[in-house]
């Protein structure tokens, strides 16, 4: 060979060397990645539905808590609750409380909860697959990745317990994927209305998640910008998506009796959360945190932002996930300096959740930038996984808190090194250990599981659905409902295997709420009770009575004994300012439920006297 001959050779070498290399099967990897998203959805919706109601799950309030039943009163008849108690944080939900409306609308109580807990799920679901198709090129480990997080119980929990969070966080998510999204054309005229659009939605449902959305898309467009230009574009596009969705949601609430500017009593909840007396609630660190391995939510959340920032590139070649890294970071020292400050955000699951809008999208961009990505790899992912929910779901609940902190800590370390090394198939996989881990061991995130929990919390929703059908076999459907009951004796005489009580702390005690506190949440709870100590007349019972000259009224009584039930009918009957009739007398027997005894009384404001003239 002449020396010409090697140098081109050489030339050629040098040349291809420098040439990236395609992938092993690009003709496969070309008609995958030309799948659509309704079919990728569809299929996922499939699995996941029958796995949502094959039993495994719990698709019902806890027994006892009494925010999803506030959701319920306000889902049956927002007008007239709206116009004889103003709004308030339950009833300017839009969103939530729309899709809780439609759904009690189409069916009976009972199912119209659980369709409820199905639809937010879907709404959720797409949320997951619009994030794993923004950042995991692979449709078989975008799948995979989707039904890691789908099935997981500390994602269901979300969305079936009957509170705003899965749906603020699936609004949340949305808006995120738009913002990273590659798919929407590559057009900030696109990306940044949809982005807009889907962050209004959150911010309308819970702020918390909303207004974190907010931050992440406009950081996201800043740190992604290539020019003056479409960076304005984009930034104005996705504020007139915001917008527009806060003005039809607006519209929304007028039509369902509410006030156009819905998000105006959220306000002053938010403030009375941020004082001292939104404390109120919360324990110190050291009192629960050993018991509460919800927690770990915050550590795992870190360990994907530090796997993220270390790759930095190789998760985001366009530098819009720096965005996202400066508004996560941010949001995780907000986190520790509350807790610092005792305002408790992980104490409370359902607000420890809102760190999944920073965990979801960093872990898919770091499962999009593995390196070990196959087929048939990402079907033994999928055994993998099952096989580990499997095991971790029959857990030893007798098992130290050392022991278990010290897997869970030690699965987030596991995390952080699959992920800064790019083994994406083993960072997921630690990932969704700490995060079922922490489900099974978790107290309260263990009751969203059927598996060695006797409770059943449809119960509560059948008990609930009985007292509305006894208002109206009384014919008072129509009028202001109010109840009484007796805390103490009902949660006594309700303590089995099958019913279980509430536990909230508040201001040094700790109360139990019980089975009545839960159904009667769906009539209003405490805006409407009489009080909580029948037939004790307390100063909530005067304030009912005051309401009477707005709308006519009736009692509804529940008590496990009948005697107490007639004792507090007495006391009404002895009120000087009531004229009481009594409606319905009936019994509730519902099978692993004590017979509960219901008296429905009408009552109405006793005419003063005429003055005589002197």
């Amino acid at each position: 060979m002449s020396f010409s001959d090697r140098r081109l050779v050489r030339l050629e070498t040098s040349s291809d060397e420098a040439l990236p290399h395609p992938p092993a099967s690009p003709r496969s990897d070309r008609r995958l990645l030309d799948t659509p998203w309704l079919g990728e959805f569809a299929a996922l919706a499939a699995i996941c539905l029958l796995a949502l109601n094959s039993g495994l799950y719990n698709l019902f309030p806890p027994m006892g808590w009494v925010d999803p039943g506030l959701y319920i009163f306000n889902f049956l008849n927002p007008a007239q609750n709206i116009a004889d108690y103003g709004a308030n944080y339950h009833s300017t939900r839009i969103p939530f409380i729309f899709l809780g409306w439609l759904s009690y609308r189409v069916f009976e109580p009972v199912l119209a909860q659980q369709m409820l807990a199905n639809l937010c799920y879907l709404i959720g679901l797409a949320s997951l697959l619009c994030v794993a198709r923004a950042s995991i090129a692979r449709p078989a480990l975008r799948l995979v990745f989707v039904l890691a997080i789908a099935l997981s119980p500390i994602w269901v929990r979300c969305f079936v317990e009957g509170y705003v969070d899965g749906l603020a966080i699936a609004f949340a998510l949305l808006g995120i994927a738009a913002a990273l999204s590659k798919r929407l054309d590559g057009s900030e005229a696109v990306r940044g209305p949809a982005a807009g659009a889907a962050a209004a939605f959150a911010v309308a449902t819970h702020p918390v998640p909303g207004v974190f959305a907010s931050a992440a898309i406009f950081m996201i467009f800043i740190a992604g910008a290539t020019g003056w230009r479409r960076l304005s574009i984009a930034l104005l596009g996705a504020f007139c998506g915001g917008l527009a969705s806060l003005v039809f949601l607006g519209l929304v609430s007028s039509w369902l009796g509410g006030p156009f500017l819905f998000l105006l009593p959220s306000a002053e909840t938010g403030a009375r959360g941020l004082n001292a007396s939104g404390s109120s609630f919360v324990l110190p660190l050291s009192a629960w945190v050993h018991e509460g391995p919800r927690a770990i939510l915050a550590p795992l959340a870190l360990v994907v932002v530090m796997a993220a920032a270390l790759l930095r590139r190789g998760v985001g070649p366009d530098r819009r996930v720096y965005g996202l890294l400066l508004v996560s970071c941010l949001a995780l020292g907000i986190v520790a300096l509350a807790e610092v400050h005792q305002r408790g955000p992980l104490q409370f699951r359902f607000y420890a959740s809102y760190l999944l809008v920073i965990f979801i999208p960093f872990c898919a961009l770091l499962v999009g930038a593995g390196r070990d990505a196959n087929s048939r790899k990402d079907a033994a992912l999928a055994a993998a996984l099952a096989l580990l929910l499997l095991l971790i779901w029959r857990w030893d609940a007798s098992v130290s808190f050392d022991v278990v902190w010290a897997l869970l800590l030690g699965g987030c370390l596991l995390t952080l090194i699959a992920f800064a090394l790019r083994r994406a198939r083993m960072g997921l996989l630690a990932a969704v250990s700490v995060l079922s881990l922490a489900v099974v061991t978790d107290g309260e995130l263990a009751k969203t599981l059927t598996v060695n929990n006797p409770a059943k919390p449809r119960l509560q929703a059948q008990f609930a659905a009985r007292i509305h059908d006894a208002v109206i076999a009384a014919g008072v459907s129509d009028q202001r409902i109010v109840t009484w009951f007796n805390r103490e004796s009902a949660e006594r005489a309700t303590s089995s295997r099958a019913v279980s009580s509430y536990r909230l702390y508040f201001a040094g005690t700790t109360y139990k709420f019980s089975l009545f506190d839960g159904a009667t949440a769906s009539m209003g709870w405490d805006l409407t009770s009489l009080g909580f100590e029948m037939p004790k007349p307390e100063g909530a019972l005067y304030r009912q009575l005051a309401m009477l000259a707005k709308r006519p009224t009736a009692a509804v009584l529940l008590c496990i004994d009948a005697a107490e039930c007639r004792r507090g009918a007495l006391q009404l009957a002895l009120e000087p300012s009531l004229i009481v009739s009594e409606r319905l007398t009936t019994r509730i027997e519902i099978p692993d439920l004590p017979i509960v005894h219901l008296v429905i009384i009408e009552m109405a404001s006793r005419p003063r006297p005429a003055t005589r003239p002197s």
